[in-house]
């Protein structure tokens, strides 16, 4: 038992550490009952399925999804203290998430593949960037501390979290189309990346992965701000401060 050696079995273990455990061999062994407070779910577990890049995505930025656990509260049998009970894996302290792939049909220059995800996962859409690269792009490189969404990836999903969040259920599924379309989009550039890299070789490989990131990294940008504009649109017309008098004032 990898527990028993290396680790704890604390009262903040139950819910802090296990049910995040729990969560995920839940995703990925659905066959498997288990409780989330159990101490002795083993380390490791082989899923009983392949899992693809968007199976770790989703993983990644769960809040107990389709449980009573959910802090959300999108499960219709949740209460409000089953909902606050665990720490899930997207939360507002999020700052960075990363997925390191590496593929094994492709030549091994172009083999690397890095996802990149800013602010809260559960909101923020996955970026792929080639790893064979010389530079990156300018919004992604850092963040300062001022709030500059319009030069900082960092600070622009972290202004979507601050918008989404005190209206979840009236934008949460704008925001999964948003992500399931930067999806789409990032899987089709690498595919047509992948086609063009292939006929290049050495520094001509380099420059033109590194043209390509900054491509895509570019698009889904773009379209973020976007999808802050139409967002904060809403939000304006859902002012409790609205008051219409009649068409004839």
């Amino acid at each position: 038992s990898f527990r028993d050696i290396f680790g704890t079995k604390a009262e903040a273990d139950s819910y802090y550490n296990t049910p995040r455990t729990w969560y995920g061999q839940k995703l990925f062994n659905p066959s498997v009952e288990q409780d989330p407070l159990s101490q002795e779910m083993p380390f490791i577990r082989k899923p009983e399925k392949k899992i693809g890049v968007e199976d770790v995505e989703f993983f990644l930025s769960s809040h107990y999804n389709g449980t009573e656990y959910d802090p959300m509260g999108s499960f219709a049998s949740g209460d409000d203290k089953k909902q606050k009970m665990f720490r899930s894996i997207a939360l507002d302290r999020n700052q960075s998430s990363c997925i390191l792939q590496i593929r094994n049909d492709v030549p091994k220059k172009i083999a690397g593949i890095q996802w990149v995800n800013f602010g809260f996962y559960a909101y923020s859409p996955y970026v792929p960037f080639y790893i064979n690269i010389d530079d990156t792009p300018l919004n992604y490189q850092m963040a300062s501390h001022m709030v500059t969404p319009d030069s900082s990836a960092y600070w622009l999903y972290k202004s979507l979290q601050v918008l989404v969040e005190p209206r979840y259920h009236q934008f949460i599924y704008q925001v999964d189309n948003f992500r399931d379309e930067c999806q789409s989009y990032a899987v089709s550039r690498i595919s047509a990346t992948d086609e063009k890299a292939r006929e290049l070789s050495g520094k001509e490989q380099t420059k033109y992965l590194t043209a390509a990131n900054a491509e895509t990294a570019a698009y889904i940008t773009n379209e973020t701000k976007k999808l802050i504009s139409d967002l904060t649109r809403q939000a304006l017309n859902s002012s409790k401060f609205q008051f219409e008098r009649g068409d004839n004032l």
